[in-house]
């Protein structure tokens, strides 16, 4: 019981605090340059090469029907994937 009514207290509260947001409030000038962090990130893995080809010919498939695909460029970049060139 003593958790639902904490729950509860902490919704209001957030319900609350949302209606209250205004977003010019909360909007301030930087001075730090735009990659001033880039170098405390972690680097990232390389995905490797089939992987991607796969996943780029995926969503180009799912794009069928796009008034801008048409079937004959997803064959080709099909093709294109297999190494089996149209020169």
């Amino acid at each position: 019981m003593m958790q639902r009514v904490i729950q509860r207290r902490a919704l209001r509260t957030t319900l609350s605090q949302l209606k209250a947001f205004n977003a010019r409030d909360h909007i301030e000038q930087t001075y730090l340059p735009t990659f001033h962090f880039q170098g405390a990130l972690p680097r990232l893995p390389i995905p490797e090469l089939n992987s991607t080809c796969e996943k780029y010919l995926t969503s180009l498939e799912a794009l069928e029907g796009h008034p801008d695909i048409k079937r004959e460029d997803i064959e080709r970049a099909r093709q294109q994937v297999n190494g089996k060139s149209e020169k």
